[in-house]
C-alpha cells in the first residue's frame, strides 16, 4: 500500500510514467497485517495543482489541438531531448515522497538501501523480496566467506553455478533439502518453502537443480535451463 500511494504520487508530480507492482508469488502463501494508510492522510500528500494541470492537458473537445503529428527524424529527437529534464528530476521526486511517507508511517524508506561492507569491491544490485535473502547471506557471510556465480552455456542449455566457501551441508540432508518444509532452523526463522518453492520453478521451466557439498569445504548449486530454441524443437 505504501507504494502504490508513493508511486501514484510521484507520477502525477513528475509527469513521468510509473509501474506499480508486488512481487504476489512470493508472499500470496504468507499472512501479514496490513497498516492501511486513511484516505485522509493520504489526500495530504497529494499534488493537486499538477494533477489539476495534468487534466487540462487532456484531449479535450472544447480544446481542440494538434497531436500525433508526422516528423523528421531531427525533430522527433529534439522532441525526446526535450522531456529529458522530466526524468532528471523524478529521482528526487521519489526521495521527497519516501521521506513524506516514512514520516506519516513511522517507517523508513529510501531509494536504495546498502548492505554490507562499505570497502566491498563486489556488490548486488537487487529488488524484490530476493532483497531478503541476499540480505541474510550478506550478514552471515560477511568477512567470513564469500558466495561465486558463474553462468555460462553447455549445447542448448543454460547453467547457472551458484558456490559458497562455508561449512557446507550434513550428507544426511541434502536429499531432503528440496523437500516442502524441511528446515534445520529454529521455530520461527524459517519456513522450510525457499528451495522448494525454487526446485519446482526450475523443474516446470523443464531445467534441473542439483546439490554438492563438502562438510567444512562449502556447498555448490548447479541450476540448468533449456535454450528457447531447445524449448522450440520440443513443441
Amino acid at each position: 500500500m505504501v507504494w502504490r500511494v508513493c508511486s501514484g504520487c510521484c507520477r502525477v508530480s513528475s509527469s513521468v510514467p510509473f509501474l506499480h507492482f508486488y512481487d504476489g508469488f512470493r508472499t500470496s502463501h504468507e499472512i501479514q497485517k496490513i497498516e492501511v494508510i486513511d484516505y485522509d492522510d493520504m489526500a495530504t500528500l497529494f499534488n493537486w495543482d499538477a494533477y489539476w494541470a495534468f487534466k487540462k492537458r487532456a484531449i479535450n473537445p472544447e480544446r481542440p489541438d494538434t497531436r500525433g503529428t508526422a516528423q523528421n527524424p531531427d525533430i522527433y529527437f529534439q522532441s525526446r531531448e526535450a522531456c529529458n529534464k522530466y526524468y532528471t528530476a523524478t529521482p528526487g521526486i521519489v526521495a521527497m515522497y519516501m521521506e513524506k511517507v516514512s514520516k506519516l508511517t513511522g517507517r523508513t524508506y529510501n531509494l536504495f538501501d546498502y548492505v554490507g561492507d562499505p570497502r566491498a569491491d563486489r556488490v548486488i544490485v537487487a529488488m524484490g523480496s530476493g532483497c531478503e535473502a541476499i540480505e541474510e547471506t550478506v550478514n552471515a557471510m560477511n568477512g567470513q566467506g564469500e558466495i561465486i556465480l558463474r553462468t555460462h552455456q553447455e549445447d542448448q542449455w543454460v547453467v547457472v553455478e551458484i558456490e559458497d566457501n562455508g561449512p557446507g551441508i550434513p550428507d544426511e540432508f541434502q536429499s531432503r533439502i528440496f523437500d516442502p518444509f524441511f528446515t534445520t532452523k529454529s521455530p520461527g526463522e524459517g519456513t522450510g518453502l525457499g528451495l522448494s518453492i525454487t526446485y519446482g520453478l526450475v523443474k516446470k521451466l523443464g531445467g534441473d537443480i542439483r546439490v554438492h557439498s563438502t562438510i567444512g569445504q562449502g556447498t555448490a548449486f548447479t541450476i540448468t535451463f533449456p535454450t528457447k530454441s531447445a524449448t522450440d524443437e520440443e513443441e
